[in-house]
């Protein structure tokens, strides 16, 4: 149980700091979840007619590369530049 409040209170604690450093008041990450829980079945559904449309779909199919693959990117170890034109 000890385990479990402590956790509680590192997150809250995540939370106050995360608000505060986008400007926003301490009390907004204490009120968070509170707005989260209050959110309706019939809420969601209404947003995901709303925005989620079929004409709006976009389909995306991610492989991992092979570890012979990988030395293509050497300026990139890890492949989070894949795919970026803007990239150095």
């Amino acid at each position: 149980m000890r385990i479990i409040r402590f956790r509680f209170l590192v997150l809250r604690g995540l939370g106050i700091g995360v608000a505060e450093s986008i400007d926003l008041p301490w009390q907004t990450a204490l009120d968070f979840a509170n707005k989260i829980n209050a959110v309706t079945p019939e809420q969601i559904q209404s947003a995901a007619q709303k925005y989620l449309m079929p004409e709006r779909l976009t389909i995306a199919e991610l492989k991992p590369l092979m570890q012979d693959q990988r030395s293509q990117y050497p300026d990139d170890q890890q492949g989070s530049n894949l795919g970026n034109n803007n990239a150095n």
